[in-house]
């Protein structure tokens, strides 16, 4: 559950994706050092559920600059 905005729910859009951003990569990477270190790296699959304004942060975050290193040429362009 991801807690980048729930105390700053008053704002831009691009400034709450930035943050949601922020929190996924912060976990991706903690997941691909534990994975890194045990020898056993390799995808990793997420799943965003979101409601109504939710969807469009979560959206906002998954095209910003800061997501594009951590997908691969099989993600489809988002829509």
């Amino acid at each position: 559950m991801s807690e980048a905005n729930e105390d700053k729910t008053s704002g831009d859009f691009r400034e709450m994706g930035s943050r949601l951003a922020q929190e996924v990569i912060s976990f991706l990477k903690k997941k691909m050092d534990k994975a890194s270190r045990s020898g056993n790296l390799k995808d990793i699959k997420l799943s965003f559920v979101g409601h109504s304004i939710g969807n469009l942060i979560i959206r906002t975050a998954l095209t910003g600059k800061s997501m594009r290193n951590f997908f691969n040429s099989s993600v489809q362009k988002l829509n």
